[in-house]
């Protein structure tokens, strides 16, 4: 889990603005919800394949 966390800090943390991260998983897929202080950005991903780890829903906060 820990490379995973690492790589959602690699690609949000840079861009400056994304705030907030929204990680939610089950058995079938996970997604992930990023959001401007401001609203003016919203980022939407999902991993490649479901990751376990992030089964149901996590906010992460961007540690500025």
């Amino acid at each position: 889990m820990r490379d995973y966390l690492l790589d959602l800090v690699e690609h949000t943390h840079d861009l400056g603005f994304i705030d907030l991260i929204k990680v939610t998983g089950d058995t079938n897929k996970t997604s992930i919800v990023g959001i401007a202080e401001d609203l003016s950005v919203v980022v939407e991903a999902e991993f490649k394949n479901p990751v376990p780890e992030f089964a149901g829903t996590s906010n992460l906060h961007s540690c500025k």
